[in-house]
């Protein structure tokens, strides 16, 4: 997977993450905007992958919803050997 895939694929877990808080606060896209004095068009964007975010947007968002961001780094996992290229 290329990096820009694996951007990607963050982005879109981040914003269901997002989703996820904002509906456990049973908040519409619209009032949680309000909330964070941002947009509906922007939560949804978040939410929905479309938008790279920093640190800080992240942590805006997180305490719209009584949440802080923790950071966590994690070894990258290699590729299993291909078995075409495995010698017997």
């Amino acid at each position: 997977m290329t990096w820009e895939e694996e951007k990607k694929d963050l982005w879109v877990n981040i914003g269901l993450a997002l989703q996820e808080l904002r509906a456990q606060e049973g908040l519409t896209q619209r009032q949680a905007a309000a909330l964070a004095s941002s947009t509906q068009a922007r939560i949804s964007d978040l939410e929905l992958g479309r938008a790279d975010m920093f640190v800080s947007t992240l942590e805006q968002w997180a305490r719209v919803y009584g949440y802080h961001v923790e950071v966590h780094f994690v070894p990258i996992e290699e590729d299993p050997p291909s078995q075409e290229n495995h010698v017997v």
